[in-house]
C-alpha cells in the first residue's frame, strides 16, 4: 500500500494536518500564506486528495484527484469527486453515503473501509479512502481532507491468488483419484511386478505434470504428451513403440484429461 507518511503501512492525514492544515495560536503567519503553503503540499503530493468545507461541498482538489477520477471535477460539488461509486459488494453508493461523508456527518475520521470509483468511461478503481475532519483551534468542524489509495492491482492480486489456490486444490484432488486409479487397474502376478509398473505410471504422471509445470498451465503437444507416458515402458527398446500422425497442441484442461487416461491404461506385454 501506498506510503506517504514514512512510519505506517496506512496513510495517517491526522498527523500531517496537525502540523499544517489549522493555523494554530503561536504561529504568526498570515491565513493566506498558510492555506497557499497547505495547499501546495497537497498538489505535490502523488495521491488523489482534496478537500471540502463543513456542509461537503469540495473546496479543493490536486491534479491526481483528475486522473483518479477520469474527469475535472467542480469546486463545490458535493462529497466526492468521483463520477459513481460503489460499495465493495458492487451495489452502488450514493454520494451522500460515501466515507467522505459520513466523517463529515459524524465528525470523526474513517479508516479501514474500501469502495469502487466509477469513471466516465466506464473502467472503475478499487480504493481506499482516508476521509479526515479538520477543525480550528477551538476544535470546531470547519471541513475534512481526504486521500483515495488505488489498491486495483493489489485486489486483482489477491483475486488471482484465490482462483490458483482454488486450482491448486482442484488439480490435487484429481491427481489422488488418478493415482487412486492407476493403482486399481495395475496388474501383476508378483509385488516387484507390481512395483515396477506402478512406479512406471507415476513417473509417466510426473512427466506430465512437469510439461504442464514448464509451460505453466497453458497446455501441451499430444506427442510430447504421449512420448512423456509411454517413456518408461521404451527405456530398453525405443522401437517398441512408434508414433506417427499430426502433432496437436492441446489445452491445459484436455491435455490433463488425456495424459491421465492414458496413465491409467494398462499396457499391453509384447
Amino acid at each position: 500500500m501506498l506510503n506517504l507518511f514514512g512510519n505506517s503501512d496506512e496513510a495517517d492525514l491526522e498527523r500531517i494536518l496537525a502540523q499544517h492544515a489549522v493555523r494554530r495560536p503561536d504561529v504568526r503567519d498570515d491565513t493566506e500564506s498558510h492555506e497557499k503553503q497547505f495547499r501546495d503540499l497537497l498538489q505535490a503530493l502523488p495521491a488523489a486528495i482534496y478537500t471540502t468545507d463543513a456542509n461537503g461541498r469540495i473546496t479543493f482538489f490536486n491534479r491526481a484527484c483528475i486522473e483518479f477520477a477520469g474527469r475535472t471535477p467542480k469546486i463545490g460539488d458535493m462529497w466526492c469527486v468521483t463520477w459513481k461509486l460503489f460499495s465493495p459488494d458492487g451495489a452502488p453508493l450514493a454520494h451522500e453515503d460515501c466515507p467522505m461523508a459520513i466523517a463529515l456527518k459524524e465528525n470523526r475520521a474513517v479508516r479501514n473501509v474500501e469502495a469502487i470509483a466509477e469513471r466516465p468511461d466506464g473502467s472503475r478503481i478499487c480504493f481506499m479512502p482516508y476521509p479526515t475532519p479538520l477543525r480550528d483551534a477551538a476544535g470546531k468542524l470547519i471541513g475534512a481532507v481526504n486521500m483515495m489509495v488505488d489498491i486495483t492491482t493489489r485486489k486483482q492480486a489477491e483475486e488471482r491468488m484465490m482462483l490458483l489456490t482454488g486450482e491448486v486444490d482442484h488439480r490435487a484432488n484429481n491427481l489422488l483419484a488418478v493415482i487412486q486409479a492407476m493403482l486399481r487397474m495395475t496388474k501383476a502376478d508378483t509385488a516387484e511386478e507390481f512395483q515396477a509398473a506402478f512406479q512406471g505410471r507415476l513417473r509417466a504422471l510426473a512427466n506430465v505434470q512437469r510439461l504442464f509445470s514448464v509451460s505453466r498451465w497453458n497446455g501441451a503437444s499430444i506427442q510430447t504428451i504421449i512420448q512423456e507416458e509411454l517413456r518408461p515402458f521404451t527405456a530398453n527398446d525405443r522401437k517398441r513403440v512408434s508414433i506417427t500422425g499430426r502433432d496437436v497442441r492441446l489445452p491445459a484442461t484436455l491435455a490433463q484429461a488425456i495424459a491421465r487416461r492414458i496413465c491409467k491404461r494398462e499396457p499391453r506385454q509384447h
